[in-house]
């Protein structure tokens, strides 16, 4: 569940309905809000556990009975794992940003992400401090005693 929030950037529904028929040559078809489906490489980190749930087959959360389980299952369960001050959208909000620091391509942060709209992706990539500290760094360097003598 971690890895899938952190390295796939999946929300807790995402994550709840993996199955081993969504797993297909390194890449994990998803089923996103509004029934919309998109595909997410899958991170080497993730590689070994979804080939394992491949070999398996089925969900890769059953549920108690039948089918997958519920979202709110893994909202817990991950909110339990992190602690406080963490939550599974904000491993989300973890992969967004990172990836977004290592490539700076927006457009393919959203397309990973599901999001329809790229304004709501720019709400999940924070500014890195270095990126910060670049833009500053960027401002052109003046003479101090040049601005005292223009007042």
């Amino acid at each position: 569940m971690l890895l899938l929030a952190s390295y796939a950037g999946l929300r807790r529904t995402e994550i709840a309905q993996v199955h081993a028929d969504h797993i297909e040559n390194g890449f994990l078809t998803v089923q996103g809000k509004g029934g919309q489906q998109r595909i997410v490489p899958i991170h080497p980190v993730l590689a070994s556990l979804l080939e394992m749930i491949k070999r398996r087959g089925g969900w890769a959360f059953p549920g108690r009975f039948t089918g997958h389980c519920h979202p709110d299952f893994i909202g817990r369960r991950l909110s339990r794992l992190l602690g406080p001050g963490w939550t599974g959208h904000t491993l989300r909000h973890f992969f967004a940003s990172h990836t977004y620091w290592n490539s700076r391509d927006l457009r393919s942060v959203q397309e990973l992400l599901g999001h329809a709209s790229i304004a709501t992706t720019q709400i999940y990539v924070g500014a890195d401090r270095q990126a910060l500290i670049n833009v500053v760094g960027s401002l052109p360097t003046l003479d101090v005693k040049d601005l005292s003598n223009a007042s």
